[in-house]
């Protein structure tokens, strides 16, 4: 009897203790299905970014095909006017215009050439920053990526360098 008595006492204190770990188990899961929404939004919340900065660098980019357009529109200007310049000079060396007819336009064409190549200038410039923009928003891209999708990032085909 008393036997049977220790074995029901410790059958009571195996089963208190397993409800306890189930207890805790239980909350352990509820916790973790918590974190798991919080990174699930948070992930949300960095897709979100990661479209915006792709269509920001699509506008950027987008943005520096019309500046390499005028860039080239204002080399050809400039071409123009240095093909003008050298038609004045030769028309002063011929004598076929006047000295000072000739010189005056030559003055107003080496100008506006001279603006011309300073807004050329201006222009790569500003290409040139644009360019840096886009390619530091592409490395964000990718960091964000790796960093919400690292499987994709280790895959063994998959390899981007810079």
């Amino acid at each position: 009897m008393q036997k049977t008595i220790a074995l029901q006492k410790a059958s009571d204190e195996a089963k208190h203790t397993i409800e306890e770990k189930c207890q805790f188990f239980i909350q352990q899961n509820d916790s973790n299905k918590q974190e798991i929404e919080i990174i699930r939004d948070e992930i949300d919340k960095l897709q979100s970014i990661v479209n915006k900065l792709h269509i920001e660098n699509k506008h950027i980019k987008d943005k520096m095909k019309l500046k390499n357009e005028v860039i080239r529109r204002q080399e050809t200007m400039v071409n123009e006017l240095r093909s003008k310049v050298v038609e004045q000079e030769q028309l002063v060396l011929q004598g076929k215009d006047t000295y000072q007819t000739a010189n005056h336009q030559i003055i107003m064409l080496e100008t506006r050439l001279r603006e011309s190549n300073e807004k050329v200038e201006e222009f790569k410039k500003l290409l040139e920053e644009q360019k840096q923009v886009s390619y530091s928003l592409v490395r964000i891209i990718i960091i964000i990526m790796q960093l919400t999708r690292p499987s994709l990032f280790l895959s063994e085909g998959c390899c981007i360098s810079w």
